[in-house]
């Protein structure tokens, strides 16, 4: 989990990549984390402890649970039993669907991305991120899919090259993003020539897509790529730069651990020149959400950054942009016709759980990418 100190107890922001619990209440992110344990053991108070200690007894390695007490500002309580895969896991998988009640079968790929690394930062472990794409990739169009979908719901980022390159699967890898800074703005592109999927792509985002799978999703839309499907994404469009903390040479040397401070040096811009702070990402297709916007997201919380200025960039074409309109009327068409229309309205009342098989958003983006021939 991610939080934040409002009053004596820390405030959850978000869910960490890859996490899911069955029983989170679909309001997690107003709630106060207010006591931890493991699960069949007493759970432990957090009043008076400092955020870091709090955050350290959550960090969940390999595929254990943790349980922890929430509680709402109106006094509610629930409790969460949290599940976290190995931190060797990949993040990336693939499955083949249809839509649900097209005439005639067409075979659609997904490909699930749960991070870009949020806990790896070496060229070997983005060389092998970079690779299991490839490989999905591979046996997806092995499979003769005539369309992708993307699903970066509750990805919260990770690192820029490893979404950067990843980007370049799927179209021509010139400037990907722009970082901006008090005194310069730097373009970044991906250096990796690779064979690319040409196919249509529809993109699944919620509101806790964030920071690099933000700039990934933004690219291949601006570029004509991809449409992108769900709600307005978290919004967090800074760089962070880490500074070692003074003395901590001799330590990281030896180890590899130490102190570090984090300090925001820029903002990214997006290649048609808006920027991602606050603003995020705008659905092309909107989908009924489980996460409530004005408690989730950059502009929630205390310490985020206005949102600059924009900047001159490139703008769709006419083509992309007749391409999104046949698709949009259908898609509207669809989400008022039974049964998904009840689906959609019951899937955002409930619970927000990965693993739920319950999930009319990848029909809808199926269907959407099957539009897209």
């Amino acid at each position: 989990m991610t939080l934040q100190l409002r009053g004596e107890y820390p405030e959850v922001v978000r869910m960490k990549s890859g996490c899911a619990s069955s029983t989170l209440p679909t309001s997690d992110v107003a709630m106060r984390v207010v006591a931890i344990g493991k699960k069949d053991n007493e759970l432990r108070d957090v009043l008076g402890l400092p955020l870091a200690d709090v955050e350290s007894q959550l960090q969940i390695t390999g595929r254990e649970s943790i349980v922890v007490l929430l509680r709402a500002n109106s006094g509610a309580e629930a409790i969460a039993d949290i599940t976290c895969p190995p931190k060797d896991a990949s993040p990336v998988r693939s499955r083949v669907m249809s839509p649900s009640r097209a005439s005639t079968p067409v075979s659609i790929g997904v490909l699930r991305i749960e991070s870009f690394g949020l806990h790896h930062d070496t060229s070997a472990w983005q060389d092998a991120f970079d690779q299991e794409i490839r490989d999905e990739l591979e046996r997806l169009i092995e499979d003769e899919i005539r369309g992708l979908v993307i699903d970066l719901r509750g990805n919260v980022g990770g690192l820029l090259m490893a979404a950067v390159d990843g980007a370049a699967h799927f179209a021509d890898p010139q400037i990907i993003v722009r970082i901006r800074s008090r005194n310069f703005e730097a373009p970044i592109h991906s250096h990796v020539r690779r064979d690319r999927y040409n196919g249509p792509i529809v993109i699944l985002v919620d509101r806790k897509t964030a920071a690099a799978a933000e700039i990934f999703a933004a690219f291949l839309r601006d570029r004509g790529r991809a449409i992108i499907m769900g709600q307005q994404t978290f919004g967090n469009g800074t760089v962070q730069t880490a500074f070692p903390a003074p003395n901590q040479s001799s330590e990281r040397e030896s180890n590899g651990a130490g102190s570090a401070m984090l300090v925001t040096t820029g903002f990214t811009s997006r290649i048609s020149g808006r920027p991602l702070q606050l603003d995020g990402i705008t659905p092309d297709l909107s989908l009924p959400g489980r996460i409530d916007p004005k408690r989730v997201g950059e502009s929630t919380l205390a310490y985020s950054l206005p949102t600059p200025r924009a900047a001159p960039g490139i703008a769709s074409s006419s083509e992309f942009a007749n391409l999104l309109n046949k698709v949009r009327k259908e898609h509207e068409r669809r989400i008022q016709t039974e049964p998904l229309k009840s689906r959609l309205r019951v899937y955002a009342t409930q619970p927000y759980d990965e693993g739920d098989r319950f999930d009319p958003w990848l029909d809808a983006a199926v269907a959407a990418a099957a539009d897209m021939q």
